[in-house]
């Protein structure tokens, strides 16, 4: 089975960084003036889609979604010494995580591998 998460960008050269770099999930395996497509493993993808809407509420948004990365505290650090949020949400179905806002708002919760 497919899944993608689709995120709704106004800026999409500088969240493309940001999640390439901040959360390193490397280089896109597609990538267009209005479209940027993560591999996160599997058949799972993340989208970055260029959108000219203004109207977005990207921090007060009823969805969110969870990342499991296995360089967690290397993201959690990079995030911390480039001044972007991070609060620890504890222990989340057994393991470590924390939230960051990416430079437009979109909540992310990253979650470290399980032992």
């Amino acid at each position: 089975m497919h899944h993608e998460i689709i995120i709704a960008v106004n800026d999409l050269v500088l969240c493309r960084f940001f999640y390439r770099e901040m959360l390193l999930l490397g280089e896109p395996v597609a990538d267009s003036c209005d479209n940027v497509i993560f591999d996160l493993g599997g058949t799972n993808y993340l989208m970055l889609c260029r959108t000219g809407a203004t109207f977005l509420e990207h921090t007060s948004s009823a969805v969110s979604f969870a990342i499991e990365h296995p360089e967690f505290a290397k993201i959690k650090n990079k995030l911390i010494e480039q001044h972007y949020p991070v609060v620890d949400c504890g222990r989340k179905a057994g393991r470590d995580s924390f939230r960051t806002n990416d430079p437009e708002g979109n909540p992310v919760l990253l979650l470290c591998p399980a032992d």
